[in-house]
């Protein structure tokens, strides 16, 4: 890959001002996802078919759009989080910052 195509922007004012908006845009979808009625448990799997299908959907336009594929996954993992903390807190009643704990010592552990 020459430099003009890869997948990673280059870290600058630029970058992390995306990277603010994309991770506040998938926190907000991901709580816009959590209030609509469903079961904690469809809500996930609604997430998870969402984040596969845009992933699959994303892969094919690697070639003609690069960087897509990095703020999707960022959008993704920010609306996966998002909705896996609101579950977890719900469920277990830790509040936000243990369902975070939580769910990065089941992702180092994993």
């Amino acid at each position: 890959m020459s430099v003009g195509t890869s997948i990673v922007p280059e870290f600058s004012a630029a970058f992390w001002t995306n990277w603010l908006l994309v991770a506040v845009a998938g926190e907000i979808a991901g709580h816009a996802l959590n209030h609509i009625y469903l079961h904690r448990l469809g809500t996930v799997i609604v997430a998870l078919v969402l984040c596969f299908l845009a992933i699959s959907i994303l892969q094919e336009a690697t070639r003609w759009l690069p960087r897509m594929v990095f703020w999707s996954a960022a959008f993704l993992l920010s609306l996966l989080g998002a909705v896996l903390t609101e579950a977890t807190d719900i469920s277990m009643g830790v509040g936000d910052i243990g369902a975070i704990l939580l769910i990065a010592v089941l992702l180092i552990f994993s």
